[in-house]
């Protein structure tokens, strides 16, 4: 097993096999199957220039949602960096 620095390093992690079968890929699932029906029934109903808007806009609010979630990652990564650093500085009081 490597070490939690290395992962860092190289890349290496992955999540996705643990969240396979938890009740978050569950749900995920179940958003999405509601997402594709949601789409198939626009699809119909609207004319070609109204499904590229459509589109855009799809895409626009996923890039959104994609670095709102990135920032989300930093700014807690960075709490535990300083979290950790906090117990370490008080490391001699923390014990006693």
């Amino acid at each position: 097993m490597k070490k939690i620095l290395e992962v860092l390093l190289y890349n290496d992690l992955q999540i996705d096999d643990e969240l396979g079968n938890s009740a978050y890929s569950k749900e995920n699932r179940r958003l999405l199957h509601e997402i594709i029906e949601k789409r198939e029934c626009l699809e119909t109903e609207l004319n070609d220039e109204q499904k590229d808007l459509l589109e855009d806009l799809v895409d626009s609010m996923n890039q959104e949602t994609a670095h709102f979630g990135d920032h989300r990652f930093e700014r807690g990564f960075e709490l535990g960096v300083l979290l950790m650093a906090e117990v370490f500085q008080d490391r001699e009081t923390f014990w006693v």
